[in-house]
């Protein structure tokens, strides 16, 4: 990963609110999705968690607490969502990170578009 994608995953990290006190029901169900969608990302590439973390360019603790859904109140950010998103290698798993990114609905088609991926982010 070069020093500017680097940089943009640290401002993105430093403008996530911190996760405070226990979590509500949907928030755990949510939680349960993403490390089911992040699972099954990495099951459908046919590569160990170690592979999975190495592509993503990510700390093995961080992706192995998605995969293990051991982590209270981790999931992927913004940019770990962008990352995912690029190495989907479906539309659904695509427009499902994307969503997950918190980008606005006018940002997602212009991601989308960028990388060539027709239909995936509407």
């Amino acid at each position: 990963m070069d020093e500017a994608a680097r940089q943009m995953r640290e401002k993105y990290r430093k403008q996530r609110p911190a996760v405070k006190g226990s979590a509500s029901q949907s928030e755990i169900e949510h939680r349960e999705i993403v490390r089911a969608r992040v699972r099954k990302l990495k099951d459908d590439m046919r590569i160990t968690a170690q592979e999975f973390w190495e592509r993503l360019d990510l700390p093995s603790g961080t992706v192995n607490s998605w995969l293990t859904g051991r982590s209270t109140g981790r999931k992927p950010d913004k940019f770990a969502c962008l990352l995912l998103a690029g190495i989907s290698n479906t539309p659904d798993d695509r427009a499902f990170f994307l969503t997950e990114s918190d980008l606005t609905e006018a940002q997602r088609p212009l991601i989308a578009k960028a990388l060539g991926w027709k239909g995936s982010a509407d």
